[in-house]
């Protein structure tokens, strides 16, 4: 970067040293020289409290509009909108308009309750990432569709700040042109034996039979699930997270240790990460951790 933009200004994404007050420790605190000061990354290890922070923030809002929230990770999450839809069009409050981009086929005026759903949802959808931007001036992505899957495909379809979705009628031809890899559960493992074997796309892989993907992925069992995924069945229900089976990890990549000594600081900088955590973790709900383990 600093080779294409020599004037390049990097700033430093927090850190939090062993040892350290609280209030140094709070990211809100810390100031503009702070964050362009060199770091030594052997003594400080990254502090992603800032982002958690503000995540909670966006999750306050999404909060408003949903009872059913999933939290996939610090800027990933399932709603759950069936109910809300429901109720939208029961009382016939809606607009015949979809809100996105239709992916897999031109847009259509709905009939079927299903599709009037989705596109009850894709509107709400519209209206809280309007209502996040208001709030915070935080854009997102969204995805509209009737399974998780989907909905995660669909999310990084239409981006930056967009959003799409994906109707049954539709399905079919909205994988056929995404990439292996892309679809939920298929990276890792499953795309290399598929790459291996010469598949790039779904397209690609929707006319093989059962025996032929048992070829490629090792055994029947995966093989139907592959079938029926590659082609928009998915069953995974949304469930909020259950805190009280909560994990902390803490771990940090250091350069070459020559002797013990410095083993000592090293879990002192750890204890410091999950400490901090454990904290913010403890106001919010009021459970602390029964075991721990080093490793």
């Amino acid at each position: 970067a600093k080779k294409v933009c020599p004037s390049i200004v990097l700033v430093h994404v927090d850190t939090i040293k062993a040892n350290e007050s609280p209030e140094v420790s709070d990211p809100y605190a810390r100031n503009k020289e702070v964050k362009l000061q060199k770091h030594d990354r052997n003594n400080e290890k990254i502090n992603l409290d800032y982002y958690r922070f503000e995540s909670e923030k966006i999750f306050s809002v999404l909060e408003k509009y949903s009872n059913s929230i999933e939290k996939a990770s610090i800027d990933e999450v399932f709603l759950d909108l069936t109910q809300e839809a429901q109720e939208i069009y029961k009382k016939g409050d809606y607009d015949k308009e979809w809100k996105g981009k239709v992916v897999g086929g031109p847009e259509f005026n709905p009939e079927d309750e299903d599709d009037i759903l989705l596109m009850i949802g894709s509107q709400i959808c519209d209206k809280i990432r309007k209502d996040i931007k208001e709030t915070y001036n935080y854009t997102c992505s969204a995805g509209i569709s009737y399974n998780k899957m989907l909905c995660k495909l669909a999310s990084g379809i239409n981006k930056p700040n967009g959003q799409a979705i994906i109707t049954r009628a539709y399905t079919l031809e909205a994988l056929k042109p995404i990439e292996i890899g892309k679809l939920r559960g298929f990276g890792g493992k499953v795309k290399e034996a598929f790459e291996e074997a010469g598949y790039q796309t779904l397209r690609e892989i929707h006319d093989l039979k059962i025996n032929e993907l048992t070829q490629i992925v090792g055994d029947e069992g995966s093989a139907r699930w592959v079938y029926f995924r590659a082609r928009g069945f998915d069953e995974e229900a949304i469930e909020e997270k259950d805190f009280t089976h909560k994990r902390f990890g803490s771990s940090k990549t250091f350069d070459k240790i020559t002797s013990m000594d410095g083993i000592p600081k090293i879990i002192d900088l750890l204890i410091a990460d999950l400490i901090l955590r454990i904290d913010r973790f403890y106001e919010k709900t009021g459970l602390v951790p029964q075991s721990y383990t080093l490793f």
